[in-house]
């Protein structure tokens, strides 16, 4: 059973990757494939009216969620009649919401036995809600602020990105996935997921673009939220190579200089930010890989190989010790998402721009690389390739649409309705 879930896993990714290499090593793409019928599409940018009416909508959607979090936080665990402000706030401050909230004072403020513990978690979103704390006056109320509004920028930028090589009906129903994705509720609770969104869907948008400068400085600032975010320079860079047909050209060496030093330069910025949370490592502890200690010490968190990720979570599944209902939510669920990431890549990676199937082999095998797989189903909020094809999928087969919508709503009420009765996290 194990060497049958490990070599699928493997030979699914050296599929993806087969088909990847196939199309930007072997063929020249003379038009803009990016939809599932090869079919030119013109990209469509939409008016700076929908673009409002989008980030309203999403404002509008995460209060609304963040109200019926306060009815269930009433009605399951306080069950008292009247409405705390202060029992609120607190009642979010918590998970990695308490170490997000530690760094923004300080990577060195919270020290417990001498240990800095919190140089694991990266400082772009920490940052930002020391900058709102001034407007919001409130540690927690900041944090919401900063996760709101980068959602709902998300969505935005989402629905241009998708726009760009699909119809808008796909990128509007792409949009409604992501929103009730199961753990979609950590967009809107002091999390970086919706941060990291933000800028990862900035990244490609602006890969699809091909505004390299701009790739540079966002996909810096996505590696100094979540550590998956170096990896963007890989989508970026098979786009230079596939969009300017680099291999066809491999013997015009000033052709291949001048797109080194227009397109190929400002990727450099990508991996500093890497850097610099290393740097950051270094400069508090004198270690700049200081974080991977704690990661193994505090959190039980070490590296594997990504196609032992099904073996690990069935293992837990059927031998672990854990309660029924953490398997439920943390493991099975997680099984679920990494399956069907996997069935997506082999449906996306000979239809789909490359850098699509790249981000999304590269978002795979970093969050899969963990020898204890706890929040597989949170991480995957942010793989933006599912949502896109499951967009895709939807608007050629009407009648799935209602029903799969009503499945994620179900189970993203289910999450919701745990995560504030302690079930879950």
């Amino acid at each position: 059973m194990n060497i049958a879930l490990n070599g699928c896993c493997i030979l699914l990714m050296l599929y993806a990757v087969i088909m990847v290499s196939k199309r930007v090593f072997v063929h020249s793409r003379d038009d803009q494939k990016g939809n599932s019928n090869n079919t030119k599409i013109t990209p469509y940018e939409p008016p700076h009216q929908t673009s409002f009416k989008i980030f309203g909508i999403a404002i509008l959607f995460r209060i609304l969620l963040i109200a019926l979090g306060i009815f269930i936080y009433y009605t399951f665990v306080q069950q008292q009649g009247h409405i705390n402000y202060e029992e609120i706030l607190k009642s979010l401050h918590i998970w990695d919401a308490r170490h997000y909230i530690y760094i923004s004072h300080g990577y060195a403020s919270y020290t417990p036995n001498g240990e800095f513990t919190e140089l694991v978690f990266f400082p772009l979103y920490p940052l930002l809600i020391r900058i709102f704390y001034y407007l919001a006056g409130n540690d927690v109320l900041s944090g919401l602020c900063v996760s709101i509004v980068a959602f709902a920028l998300a969505c935005v930028y989402f629905y241009k990105l998708v726009c760009l090589d699909f119809a808008k009906e796909v990128a509007q129903k792409a949009l409604i996935f992501l929103c009730v994705f199961p753990t979609s509720f950590f967009f809107g609770l002091v999390m970086s997921e919706s941060l990291f969104l933000l800028l990862s869907v900035l990244t490609l948008y602006h890969i699809r673009k091909h505004h390299w400068w701009l790739v540079g400085i966002f996909g810096c600032l996505a590696a100094l939220t979540k550590y998956v975010g170096v990896f963007l320079v890989f989508p970026a860079f098979v786009e230079v190579l596939e969009e300017y047909h680099v291999f066809k050209n491999i013997k015009n060496w000033k052709y291949l200089l001048k797109i080194s030093f227009q397109k190929l330069v400002p990727l450099i910025l990508i991996p500093c930010g890497t850097l610099i949370f290393l740097y950051i490592n270094y400069r508090v502890s004198g270690d700049a890989l200081y974080f991977l200690k704690v990661q193994a010490k505090k959190y039980h968190q070490e590296t594997t190989p990504f196609y032992q990720i099904l073996q690990t979570i069935s293992h837990v599944i059927f031998h672990g010790g854990n309660s029924i209902k953490a398997k439920l939510f943390f493991f099975v669920s997680g099984f679920i998402i990494i399956t069907v990431s996997y069935f997506v890549l082999t449906r996306i990676c000979k239809k789909y721009r490359s850098m699509y199937t790249v981000w999304l082999i590269a978002y795979i095998i970093c969050n899969t690389s963990m020898s204890w797989p706890l929040s597989i189903a949170r991480y995957f909020c942010c793989a933006i390739p599912l949502f896109i094809y499951a967009g895709d999928v939807c608007t050629k087969k009407e009648k799935l649409y209602p029903y799969a919508i009503s499945v994620l709503s179900i189970l993203l009420g289910i999450f919701y309705t745990g995560f504030f009765n302690k079930l879950i996290y």
